[in-house]
C-alpha cells in the first residue's frame, strides 16, 4: 500500500501523468524482452544470442545518448519522450507483422531491438530530467521511490503476461501488447504540463562555498554542491561540444559529485547484465520453461516494488546518503552471489525478491542524489552521460558474457559479477572518504 505522504507526492502536478508513461514504457519492454528472449532460446539459442539481444538495446545509447542529452536540455522534452515512443510502436508492430507471415530471422529482432535501444538512449535520461520539474528537490527520493513502485508494478504484470503469452505460443500477442503499452506512454506524456527544457544553460561554473545554486531556491552550493552562475544562452553555432562541455565542468566542479556520477552507472550495468543472463539462469540451474521464467522475473520485480515501498517510508530518515549508496553495492553484491549458488525455483524466487530489492535500492538512491545536486540546466546532458558511461560497461559486460556462455554456466557468471560489485563498492567509499578530506 502507498503511504498517504506518497499519494501527495503524486499529486505534484505533472507527475502522475509522467509516472504513467513510464510504467507503459517499461511494461512494453519488458514483455517485448520476454517474448524475444524466449524466442531466441526456444530456437536453439544460448546465452550468447540473448547477450545479443541485451547488446542490440544497448549499443544505440553507446552512439546516440549524449547527444541525445543536448537535445532534451534544448528542447521540449515532452515532444521528444513522445517521438520515442511513437517510433518504437512502429517498429514492434513491424516486427508482429513479419512474425504472423514468417518465421523471424535472428536479424529481424536484432533490428528492431537496436530501434527500441535508441528509444530507450533518449527517454531514460528525458524522463530523470523531467521529474525535478514536476517535484520539488526535497520530494525526489520519495518521489523516486514511488515511481519505483509504479514501475514495478507494470513490471511485474508485464513479466507475468509476457510468461504467459509465450507459455501459449502467442509470441505475436506479446508484441502487439507491448506495442499498446508504448502507444499509452506517448498518450499519456500530453498530460505532463511545463516539460521544456531549461530557456537558459549555465555559462560558468565555480566551486564557491556557501553561494546559492540558481534555479533550487533553499539549496545551498556547499561542500555538496556545485555552484553553477546563470548567464545567457549559449550562442547557437557553439555545438553540441560547447553544452557537453558546459555539463562536464558543472559536474567536475566538486569531486564529491563527480564520484557520485561516476559510480552511477553500476546499479545500470548490473541490472542490464542480470536480465541477459537470467533466462539462461532459469534454463541450465532451474531447469525452468517461459512460465517458470515469467515467474523468476515477477519475483525479481516484487523485491523492486518492496524496494520504492521501503525507500519512500525512510526517506525522511536517511542522514548520510554517500554511506547508503555504499551500503546499497554491498548490498547488490552478497545478494547475488547467493542468488547464483541457488539451484531450486522454491529457494530461487525468494532469492530474487532480495536481489531485485537490494539492486533497486541502488537505482533509486544515486539518481535521487544526481538530480538533487545537478544544475537544471544541463541535467539532461549529465543523466544521458551516466546512460551513455553506463551502455559502455554494459557492453563489455554483455560480451564477456556472450563469450563466457560458451564455456562457463550462467550461475558463475552471476558470481564473478557478484565480486566486482563488492570491489567497486569498497573503491567507492576509500574515494569518497578522501573526498570528504579534501574538502
Amino acid at each position: 500500500m502507498i503511504r498517504v505522504d506518497d499519494t501527495r507526492t503524486v499529486a505534484q502536478r505533472g507527475f502522475f501523468p509522467l509516472l504513467t508513461t513510464r510504467l507503459a514504457s517499461v511494461a512494453a519492454t519488458g514483455v517485448y524482452f520476454i517474448a524475444t528472449a524466449w524466442l531466441l532460446i526456444d530456437q536453439g539459442g544460448n546465452s550468447t544470442e540473448v547477450a545479443g539481444l541485451a547488446i542490440a538495446m544497448t549499443v544505440p545509447s553507446v552512439f546516440a545518448a549524449l547527444y541525445g542529452g543536448v537535445l532534451i536540455d534544448r528542447y521540449d522534452r515532452r515532444r521528444i519522450g513522445q517521438i520515442a515512443e511513437l517510433t518504437r510502436v512502429g517498429a514492434v508492430v513491424a516486427l508482429a507483422v513479419l512474425h504472423s507471415a514468417a518465421p523471424l530471422a535472428l536479424w529481424h529482432v536484432y533490428a528492431v531491438t537496436l530501434v527500441l535501444g535508441l528509444g530507450n538512449a533518449v527517454t531514460l535520461p528525458c524522463y530523470g530530467a523531467m521529474l525535478p520539474q514536476v517535484l520539488p528537490r526535497q520530494k525526489l527520493v520519495t518521489g523516486n521511490a514511488t515511481w519505483q513502485i509504479a514501475t514495478q508494478v507494470g513490471g511485474i504484470a508485464a513479466s507475468a503476461l509476457g510468461g504467459l503469452l509465450v507459455g501459449g505460443g502467442s509470441v505475436a500477442i506479446g508484441l502487439y501488447t507491448a506495442a499498446l503499452c508504448y502507444l499509452v506512454a506517448a498518450v499519456a506524456l500530453q498530460l505532463v504540463p511545463g516539460a521544456a527544457a531549461p530557456a537558459s544553460p549555465p555559462v560558468a561554473v565555480a566551486a564557491v562555498p556557501g553561494a546559492g545554486v540558481p534555479g533550487v531556491p533553499g539549496v545551498p552550493a556547499g561542500p555538496d554542491m556545485p555552484a553553477v552562475q546563470d548567464g545567457p544562452a549559449a550562442p547557437a553555432g557553439s555545438g553540441w561540444r560547447h553544452d557537453l562541455g558546459v555539463a562536464a565542468r558543472s559536474v567536475a566542479a566538486n569531486r564529491t559529485h563527480l564520484l557520485v556520477v561516476m559510480f552511477s552507472i553500476l546499479p545500470l550495468s548490473v541490472l542490464a547484465a542480470s536480465n541477459a543472463l537470467l533466462p539462461v539462469f532459469a534454463k541450465e540451474q532451474l531447469g525452468a520453461g517461459p512460465v517458470g521464467f515469467g515467474l523468476l522475473e515477477g519475483a525479481w520485480g516484487g523485491g523492486a516494488l518492496l524496494a520504492g515501498m521501503v525507500i519512500s517510508r525512510f526517506a525522511g530518515r536517511i542522514t548520510d546518503e554517500l554511506r547508503l549508496l555504499v551500503h546499497s553495492l554491498v548490498a547488490i553484491a552478497v545478494t547475488m552471489l547467493v542468488f547464483s549458488v541457488i539451484a531450486e525455483m522454491s529457494y530461487s524466487l525468494p532469492a530474487s525478491v532480495l536481489l531485485g530489492l537490494a539492486i533497486s535500492c541502488s537505482g533509486i538512491l544515486f539518481p535521487a542524489y544526481v538530480q538533487a545536486r545537478t544544475e537544471p540546466a544541463v541535467l539532461g546532458r549529465v543523466l544521458s552521460g551516466i546512460q551513455f558511461a553506463s551502455s559502455i560497461v554494459q557492453l563489455l559486460l554483455l560480451a564477456a558474457i556472450g563469450v563466457g556462455g560458451t564455456f562457463a554456466p550462467a550461475w558463475s557468471m552471476f558470481a564473478a559479477m557478484a565480486l566486482a560489485t563488492l570491489l567497486s563498492a569498497a573503491l567507492l567509499s576509500v574515494l569518497l572518504r578522501r573526498a570528504r578530506r579534501a574538502a
